[in-house]
């Protein structure tokens, strides 16, 4: 790899996992170049063996969400001069192979594209509804999903999700680094449809695959339609419902495509709920809450929405 390169790992009460993930990308990528970022997990068992094996460990005080992890990682690679990262969380399962081809086709990428190149993401396997990325592109009104996994190569796509994915530095930089006021989920979305707005590219490479969880996702059917719940808690369905009407909302004009997606989404969700998962009324309480702290503009880690969820009652 490019030996400017690093990575960014978000760490949240982690498992043995985030041993074996920053062991792999250490085949390739100097520990120096390694940041750990971990969330204010409740134990610091896991910071303690990184240190102790050489890898970079920030620890923030708090959970202060997905954005401001990466940001802070990026900022530390930033210092030492990295032109490009790759951003996991704690979850993600690759192979030895699995960056150095990620690379290898990013080079390529920038020495070939006409326009300049923002990310480059792979193709995931979700481990839990054993299925592969769907990815999207939207045209003004238009809505296309799409698969990679047979035909493979190169695709331009309109969404990235951050695990995985290979970011340009600069193109980082440029765009201000990902919104820290939307804590956690559709972190994502918006900083890709930021940055299309800047005029840059995503690609995503079909031919480059590792295995990601998307929640406690399963595989089920309805009337005919295949629906993957992905079994989130109530908290989270509220940052989920929230963020993706903020997010439309912001960039209604230069993607009124994202309206219908985020409709369709949030359709999706409501049928997860109310047919295949548990916890109903607390879930569907938080997708409520969410809707309408969106239209609000009332954004932020929303503490005392968190804590009425955990209670369950007013």
């Amino acid at each position: 790899m490019n030996g400017l390169a690093g990575a960014v790992i978000v760490s949240y009460n982690p498992n043995h996992n985030v041993i074996n993930l920053s062991l792999s990308i250490s085949n390739i990528i100097p520990k120096e170049r390694i940041i750990i970022v971990d969330n204010g997990s409740a134990s610091d068992e896991y910071c303690l063996i990184l240190e102790r094996n050489g890898f970079v460990v920030n620890r923030l005080l708090d959970n202060y969400g997905i954005a401001r992890a990466i940001n802070e990682g990026a900022a530390h690679l930033l210092s030492m001069g990295v032109d490009c990262f790759l951003t996991f969380d704690q979850d993600s399962d690759i192979t030895p192979e699995f960056i150095a081809s990620l690379s290898e086709s990013y080079v390529n990428l920038v020495e070939t594209s006409p326009q300049p190149v923002a990310m480059l993401c792979p193709n995931f396997f979700d481990v839990n509804a054993k299925t592969f990325a769907k990815f999207t592109l939207i045209n003004n009104w238009s809505v296309k999903n799409f698969s990679v996994t047979e035909e493979g190569g190169l695709h331009k796509t309109t969404f990235a999700i951050t695990s995985g994915s290979l970011v340009s530095m600069s193109a980082f930089i440029s765009s201000g680094g990902l919104d820290e006021d939307l804590f956690i989920d559709h972190v994502d979305s918006e900083f890709c449809v930021r940055l299309i707005s800047m005029g840059y590219d995503i690609w995503v490479d079909g031919d480059i695959v590792f295995n990601h969880s998307v929640g406690e996702r399963t595989k089920e059917k309805f009337l005919g339609l295949t629906i993957k719940p992905n079994n989130h808690n109530p908290i989270r369905r509220y940052y989920i419902f929230r963020n993706g009407i903020a997010v439309q909302n912001k960039y209604f004009r230069e993607f009124p495509g994202f309206l219908i997606l985020n409709i369709m989404r949030n359709i999706h969700e409501i049928i997860s709920i109310v047919v295949f998962e548990k916890d109903k009324v607390r879930k569907l309480e938080g997708a409520f809450l969410g809707t309408r702290d969106g239209f609000l503009g009332k954004m932020g880690r929303r503490d005392t929405v968190r804590r009425h969820l955990r209670r369950g009652r007013s």
